[in-house]
């Protein structure tokens, strides 16, 4: 049949012309579908019979990964699940792997390493770092200026590293280790996350505060007060050096133990200097306003 005009310029198919695209379409498209089910389908059937494992079609790959398309958290898991299998992430994962030596004996007991580790482990911890800091600055005597000077920008930035690492685990979110053993001291909930490693990035700050003062201020009384020796200018440099031979092993024992990965780790360092910087450039507090806070407690 020929095909007619509509009067709008268009052509309009003749009953049995529609007819005939429906039957092609059914045939050419629709049946080798099925049939790429219904083969999917057998083989699975066949495959189970005889006990061997399931090998599945193109078809059947196509609709495993479409099926979940249109529910929620689908594109979440999808995007997850890439993330985890990114070349850089998988590196990151075996080269951790290879690092870590925090195993626990077979009685469950600790092998002399990983004490060690663990006592570098408790050396970066927060509640130390408060707790010494804090208690220096109520029963140091206020009239000390300087002393107060270091004692109240060490607590700020203690204070700024704990909310900056607490933001990015939690936003984050990476899981630590799957080899990690849960034996960690006073956690909280955003430490069952790893990046980026908090004992890292205190150590890094606090390895930084110190070069800042070693470096600028070599004679001055201000380091007399957090070392002895400081005062004097060689003295001071031998504990910059310390400080981060300290930072460094606080950093590496965090990989061995098996708490973090290297990105982790890596992402701590650098995160500790830049939160120096920005208390030094934000927060930083005169040694007048750090007196002055000091003396608006009353003991």
């Amino acid at each position: 049949p020929v095909p007619t005009s509509t009067g709008t310029g268009r052509l309009a198919l003749s009953p049995n012309r529609r007819r005939v695209s429906v039957v092609f379409f059914v045939e050419r498209s629709l049946v080798p579908r099925l049939s790429g089910v219904r083969n999917c389908y057998l083989s699975c059937r066949m495959a189970d019979e005889a006990g061997r494992p399931r090998t599945r079609s193109r078809t059947a790959s196509v609709r495993a990964d479409t099926s979940s398309v249109g529910k929620p958290g689908a594109g979440a898991a999808r995007t997850k699940s890439r993330k985890q299998n990114h070349p850089l992430i998988v590196l990151d994962k075996q080269l951790s792997r290879a690092i870590y030596i925090g195993e626990k004996k077979a009685d469950g007991g600790n092998t002399w390493h990983r004490t060690v580790l663990m006592l570098l482990e408790l050396s970066g911890h927060g509640v130390p770092w408060f707790t010494f800091t804090i208690l220096a600055f109520l029963y140091v005597s206020p009239h000390r200026k300087e002393f107060h000077f270091v004692i109240v920008n060490l607590i700020v930035g203690l204070l700024l590293d704990l909310a900056v690492v607490g933001l990015l685990k939690a936003l984050v979110r990476r899981p630590r280790p799957d080899y990690n053993a849960d034996d960690m001291f006073a956690t909280v909930s955003v430490d069952k996350f790893s990046f980026p490693s908090g004992h890292t990035t205190r150590a890094s700050f606090a390895a930084t505060f110190y070069a800042h003062f070693a470096a600028n201020n070599p004679e001055s009384s201000e380091l007399a007060y957090i070392l002895p020796s400081a005062n004097n200018p060689s003295s001071a440099w031998w504990a910059f050096v310390a400080m981060i031979v300290w930072a460094s092993a606080v950093a590496i024992s965090r990989i061995m133990l098996g708490r973090h990965h290297v990105l982790d780790v890596t992402a701590g360092l650098l995160s500790g200097y830049l939160q120096f910087v920005l208390l030094f450039n934000v927060f930083w507090m005169s040694p007048d306003a750090a007196s002055s806070l000091r003396a608006m407690i009353p003991w």
